[in-house]
């Protein structure tokens, strides 16, 4: 993770956004964790000239972004998960979410999260991995059935267990969203990208910049028998 957040977060550690991180995947690929580890305290070091180069292997066939704010748009995120795929979601995280699920009694029942209670505490993001449309709870209405398993970032202390993943019940860190809940309070979006299948990058331009303010720097690439008009060129 630490190539695409220090490309994307612009010197701050304040997060990111997942549209940004697949559009700089499909540009510029990324790099393995034994090529750039992650490191919790460094957000700033960009990529080495041969993290750059093995990074272009990676690079996506493109994104899709997919509005999941209607009923319709729920069922075409279960069939993109039903062939196999993942997708990234965002959210308002609010207390009941980051510190009292699954236990809480306040917007989740039986493991299902379904609406958000207490303070706001942090913009979030999951990775939705699968759905059940089995799995019931009770929203205080009245019982319902149906959610996504999302995959978090917050450790394996956090969340909930998925037996059928990992049979050792210590290992957590999964939740359960409702449908409702992605309709209606979640970022209304999910995004995923196409892969590049068998890609290898043709050029590679390597130069060195030093500047104090790294989000007010750009370039062009160009090439082609004349500058005034190139045959193709790529800025950023």
């Amino acid at each position: 993770p630490a190539f695409l957040y220090n490309l994307s977060n612009d010197g701050r550690d304040e997060g990111t956004n997942p549209a940004l991180v697949l559009s700089l995947m499909t540009d510029h690929g990324c790099a393995t964790w034994q090529d750039m580890p992650y490191d919790l305290g460094d957000y700033t070091s960009w990529p080495q000239a041969a993290v750059w180069k093995n990074a272009a292997q990676y690079r996506s066939q493109g994104v899709t972004e997919l509005d999941i704010g209607t009923d319709a748009g729920i069922d075409a995120l279960k069939d993109h998960l039903a062939g196999g795929d993942l997708a990234t979601i965002t959210f308002t995280a609010y207390y009941n979410f980051a510190y009292e699920y699954p236990n809480g009694t306040a917007g989740m029942n039986n493991g299902v999260y379904f609406d958000n209670a207490g303070a706001v505490e942090v913009g979030h993001g999951v990775c939705v991995i699968g759905f059940d449309d089995s799995i019931a709870y009770n929203d205080g209405t009245g019982p319902r059935q149906g959610a996504f398993l999302a995959v978090n970032s917050w450790g394996s202390l956090w969340g909930v267990n998925v037996p059928d993943i990992d049979a050792n019940p210590s290992q957590r860190g999964y939740v359960w969203l409702s449908y409702e809940y992605l309709r209606d309070k979640s970022g209304k979006k999910a995004y995923f990208m196409t892969d590049r299948q068998g890609y290898s990058p043709a050029l590679f331009a390597e130069f060195t910049m030093d500047h104090q303010k790294r989000n007010e720097l750009s370039y062009a690439v160009m090439g082609g028998a004349s500058s005034a008009a190139p045959d193709w060129s790529y800025s950023i």
